[in-house]
């Protein structure tokens, strides 16, 4: 609904100083709050495995209930694809993206924005953009490699509950779209991001 109304395009994440979402009060940046009017119920972004209390470590503090004095917070356990919701990129617009049935738009994640190419500027131990997804009862960053050494603070029986962006929602195993480093690195040539299963950057398929 958020969609139609707001000319085909996604809910944007402004990273521009003027309108930083990390600036804005009450988390008013974030699509949580963008998209609350639709839903009408925090409960709703809860995922009943996500174990992390709601507070400012949840949803890297941004799950604010608008205007509480004190604040209030509620659980945010997903994410959505920095990819599409960033206001300046070339994806916003639904109807930019070529593969829809395979783009990701959301997903269990530890704070309000999941990507794959976190750690792609330089050596890598594991890509964040995963770990934000694999660990997500975590509200902590890197180092999250071996896997195993983590893994407790996977959900659904370490898995993630994946949607896309033509809204079929699709359950799979984190051990199913791994890509192990290789000499510590993650990236492929000049660092851009390997392809991965499921991949987040629309550009690329996933298979």
């Amino acid at each position: 609904m958020y969609v139609q109304d707001y000319d085909e395009r996604f809910t944007g994440w402004n990273p521009n100083p003027a309108q930083n979402a990390w600036n804005l009060p009450n988390g008013s940046g974030w699509w949580m709050n963008q998209v609350y009017p639709y839903i009408k119920n925090y409960q709703v972004y809860a995922c009943p495995d996500d174990t992390r209390p709601d507070g400012a470590n949840n949803g890297w503090g941004y799950a604010v209930i608008p205007n509480t004095t004190p604040t209030q917070y509620y659980v945010s356990s997903y994410g959505i694809s920095e990819y599409l919701a960033n206001v300046n990129n070339a994806f916003q617009k639904q109807a930019s993206i070529p593969t829809v049935s395979q783009t990701v738009m959301f997903t269990d994640a530890e704070g309000p924005l999941i990507n794959d190419w976190d750690n792609c500027n330089g050596p890598a131990t594991y890509p964040n953009g995963f770990t934000r997804t694999w660990f997500a009862n975590w509200d902590q960053w890197s180092p999250y490699y071996p896997y195993d050494t983590y893994k407790d603070y996977a959900r659904h029986s370490q898995g993630s509950d994946i949607a896309f962006v033509d809204g079929h929602v699709k359950y799979m195993q984190n051990t199913a779209w791994s890509i192990p480093p290789v000499n510590g690195d993650v990236c492929g040539s000049n660092y851009a991001p390997r392809k991965e299963k499921p991949i987040y950057n629309p550009v690329n398929q996933p298979f």
